[in-house]
């Protein structure tokens, strides 16, 4: 398994106000049409309710109003791990990211995808602490990075999961004819 926050969820620096952006990754994510019913092909709503947290996420004034990413599984994982499963993942996930806070404190939802011959858990979290109001930053990765890599490197051992760190994996590194090193 591997796991990416993405760089979304946050305005520019230099740009002023608010860009109402929690419809757009909720379109990327179910389907332009979702509101109406329909669903992106490959894509499950698997957790959460996406309106509740977009509608948090389109009132946040600040700079930083959400946080996305995705879990990505590779083809055999996918085919060996059960919803049941996912949902373990799911609320191990929530647990180390939210420690000390009730589901209650926190919105966000998850969307299962599997268009591309694997499964691919996409998260998005609204960056507020629902009771107070106040910002909740979901990931900040100076601080948050060695945590996220030593849950899934848990995570990976515990389910017997391919290891995107391990030897086997690494890319073989061609060098361009006329860069070697000298």
């Amino acid at each position: 398994m591997l796991v990416k926050f993405f760089q979304h969820g946050a305005v520019k620096k230099g740009q002023k106000g608010h860009s109402g952006g929690g419809g757009a990754v909720k379109n990327y994510l179910l389907g332009k049409n979702f509101d109406k019913g329909e669903i992106r092909e490959g894509a499950t709503l698997f957790r959460g309710d996406p309106n509740e947290t977009t509608s948090i996420i389109n009132g946040i004034g600040r700079q930083s109003y959400y946080k996305s990413g995705v879990l990505s599984f590779t083809n055999s994982d996918s085919r060996k791990l059960d919803n049941d499963q996912l949902n373990e993942i799911i609320d191990s996930f929530e647990a180390t990211m939210f420690a000390n806070l009730d589901p209650d404190q926190y919105s966000g939802y998850w969307v299962k995808h599997t268009d591309k011959d694997r499964t691919e858990l996409h998260f998005v979290y609204a960056e507020e602490e629902l009771k107070s109001g106040y910002a909740l930053p979901v990931y900040y990765a100076k601080v948050d990075k060695p945590l996220v890599d030593s849950w899934k490197d848990l995570t990976n051992d515990k389910y017997n999961l391919d290891d995107p760190n391990a030897p086997d994996h690494k890319r073989e590194r061609i060098v361009t004819k006329g860069f070697e090193l000298k």
